[in-house]
């Protein structure tokens, strides 16, 4: 199975609470402190346009966009500076992930370890059914 979004695509486990939305639009979420820039693109990663960045300390906190939704992330490299308009690799953590049903809003999955509810979520994307990655 995996999230399709027109900018990317995430893996997720075939799990059978994905079977309602396998084909359909399902939101998908993630918290922003388990969604973080990295140099090179992973499975789990998705291309994040800069808006603004925002110091906190110990972390970094980024709005950007994915598409036409605004996101917020957040970095543990607080130094590191990102300048609005610069496009950035962000990987979630796939022990994090959430996916809602489009139309009820209902949870369909979460990860594993990602407990309920509170997520960030992005614009609806296709569920597909293929081999895992």
């Amino acid at each position: 199975y995996a999230a399709v979004h027109r900018t990317f695509e995430v893996p997720l486990p075939a799990t059978p609470s994905l079977e309602p939305v396998v084909g359909g639009p399902a939101a998908f979420g993630v918290r922003p402190e388990d969604a973080t820039p990295v140099d090179t693109p992973t499975a789990y990663s998705f291309e994040l346009e800069v808006s603004v960045t925002e110091h906190l300390g110990d972390e970094l906190s980024i709005l950007g966009r994915v598409g036409d939704r605004n996101v917020r992330v957040r970095s543990a490299a607080p130094r590191r500076e990102f300048e609005p308009g610069e496009t950035v690799h962000v990987e979630c953590d796939p022990d994090r992930l959430h996916l809602f049903d489009a139309e009820t809003g209902e949870a369909v999955y979460h990860s594993e370890n990602a407990g309920d509810g509170g997520s960030i979520a992005a614009e609806a994307a296709p569920i597909s059914q293929g081999s895992e990655s």
